[in-house]
């Protein structure tokens, strides 16, 4: 077997030989890196990058996409048989004409160069279609593949001004003043320079670095009524990042859909998804895990294998009087909308935000990644409470903060209110407290007290919300145990609920409520000044890896060992 090379990017020839066909893939794939033929890998399969096409007629449940969004697409056989003809010359040796003749590449050499598992090409972490930043914080503004963060900064034609990359003070509150313009034609509640302002500034700076992000929150965008600018606002903020309109993602009735669709909407590596018009409290643990862990599992549909793949999409969810339920409400930031007025769909509007937006696409992203640079030039100033997302802090909320805007962490206390999961725990609390007060009781007895001659009303309500009621019209014990056992330790409003041991005749688990004073009920969003440990200070993607160690894991599983993450 030999190989010609007649330099990067020409082609190449391979003589193919009888033994050999180890050798041949192995030279197959370096023809093909030679060619910059534009195959990467990622989540442990070859991949492309190709645009968008229109979605099938009359297709449903399905993500829909503008047309020419750029996709990460599975290389496939045929293409790479097709990759193979154009940039590489195969030759095989004619015993019976006694020379060397051109033949095509084997589909058992596709195969297998498929197959393989371990490749030369470049890990693809994501595609992105305007400049942002790598996860120590520098500017990422060159396009195509840039081999430090694993980005393809695939631009379609647009002409980006020169980002200075350490910014001022004065630049970055100029910077905010542009978006703030930019927003002005929403109606935020409670006003402008608000909480809900500030979410949607913090929807805008963390899509344009969400590349940069080992995990970050999603958004709820909330109104009253329809016609306020919900969808609007998505579309504005994903106009801005990638010139088109944000890819659109159905949200299913099970868990088991919404893991298909978030795995889908993954393997393409779209952007910025939109969830739009819910009309029933959100709960999932399919969405839990996609924006508190790095990296997302699950099997790819119709194959026997596992994709791990980056979680580096921001989700931005739509609907009036919109809900999250349990977790999700501190894994959301909600801005809401409310124009005040019966007929909000009737209202004119000073521009057209659509064309004002790609008009000024340039200067607003540009404006955006000036916040966050400013604060990191100016040595991240200031100390305030940390979040969860302690990467995300660093170069979108601590930025907003320090230009002078209010928390947008301060919404989640409006969702924690009305969140159905927390009214139901505390009603059993309370409930539970005045049926027994210090008491330990098992199930059972709760279930008496609830159904027997001493009714307790109270109780009774409370175990029918939290735990229903069986075929039979009775209280559900079985489920009450479980709903007993998921909630055991959980504070809320100054009380837990907590195991005591197991009752001595029947051996079932005992529960009692007892009050928590050490614990603050103040909310865990404090807009108060405090000292910061130093890791919180730390930014990148270490950062990120050190927070999710323990959250690697999600709806569908943890990693394996056999599964090697992107």
């Amino acid at each position: 077997m030999s190989v010609n090379a007649r330099g990067t990017g020409e082609r190449r020839t391979i003589e193919i030989r009888p033994g050999e066909l180890a050798g041949a893939v192995d030279l197959a794939e370096a023809a093909l890196l030679a060619a910059d033929a534009g195959i990467y890998q990622r989540g442990g399969q070859l991949v492309r990058v190709v645009p968008s096409d229109p979605p099938p007629r009359g297709a449903r449940n399905t993500i829909t996409r503008a047309v020419g969004t750029p996709i990460i697409m599975p290389v496939t056989r045929e293409f790479l048989l097709l990759s193979l003809s154009r940039h590489v010359t195969f030759r095989k040796y004619d015993g019976r004409m006694d020379e060397w003749r051109q033949v095509d590449p084997s589909s058992t050499l596709a195969a297998l160069l498929l197959a393989a598992g371990e490749w030369q090409f470049p890990s693809l972490r994501g595609v992105v279609s305007a400049p942002t930043l790598r996860c120590d914080g520098s500017l990422l503004s060159t396009p195509g593949y840039d081999p430090d963060s694993g980005l393809l900064f695939w631009n379609d034609g647009t002409v980006w001004p020169e980002i200075n990359p350490k910014p001022s003070a004065a630049e970055a509150a100029e910077a905010l003043a542009l978006l703030r313009d930019l927003l002005n034609e929403f109606d935020f509640r409670d006003g402008r320079n608000s909480p809900h302002e500030s979410a949607a500034l913090a929807s805008i700076l963390t899509a344009a670095v969400r590349s940069a992000l080992p995990i970050a929150p999603g958004f709820g965008i909330d109104a009253h009524k329809m016609g306020s600018g919900k969808t609007e606002l998505v579309h504005t903020v994903s106009r801005i990042v990638t010139g088109r309109d944000a890819s659109v993602m159905p949200l299913a009735d099970n868990d088991e859909e919404i893991r298909k669709a978030l795995l889908a909407l993954l393997i393409a590596g779209d952007p910025i998804a939109l969830i739009d018009n819910i009309e029933q409290p959100v709960s999932s643990a399919a969405l839990n895990a996609a924006l508190t862990s790095e990296f997302y599992k699950d099997r790819i549909l119709g194959e026997s294998r596992n994709a791990v793949l980056p979680t580096r999409v921001t989700l931005i969810a739509t609907g009036n009087n919109l809900q999250f339920c349990g977790d999700l409400t501190s894994r959301i930031l909600m801005s809401g909308l409310d124009p005040q007025c019966e007929q909000p769909g009737s209202r004119e509007f000073s521009r057209d935000l659509k064309v004002y937006a790609l008009a000024h696409r340039a200067e607003l992203l540009a404006a955006a990644l000036t916040i966050t640079l400013a604060y990191l030039a100016a040595g991240a100033p200031g100390r305030w409470s940390p979040s969860r997302f302690r990467a995300w802090d660093q170069l979108v909320r601590r930025p907003l903060l320090w230009v002078g805007c209010p928390d947008p962490l301060a919404t989640q206390d409006e969702m924690r209110v009305v969140d159905p999961v927390r009214t139901s725990l505390l009603e059993m609390l309370q409930a539970w407290a005045d049926t027994f007060a210090d008491r330990p009781a098992t199930v059972a007895e709760a279930i008496d007290a609830a159904s027997g001659p001493a009714l307790s009303a109270g109780l009774a309500a409370a175990i029918e919300q939290a735990a229903g009621r069986d075929r039979g019209g009775a209280l559900n014990a079985r489920s009450l145990g479980r709903w007993l056992a998921r909630f055991a330790g959980r504070i809320e409003g100054g009380r837990r609920i907590e195991r005591v041991g197991e009752d001595s005749a029947t051996c079932r688990p005992r529960y009692r409520v007892v009050s928590v004073s050490r614990v603050s009920r103040v909310s865990s969003v404090s807009h108060t000044v405090r000292a910061e440990n130093g890791s919180d200070n730390h930014m990148g993607c270490a950062a990120g890896n050190a927070e999710n160690a323990g959250n690697a894991g999600n709806a569908a599983g943890g990693i394996g060992a056999e599964e090697i993450p992107l």
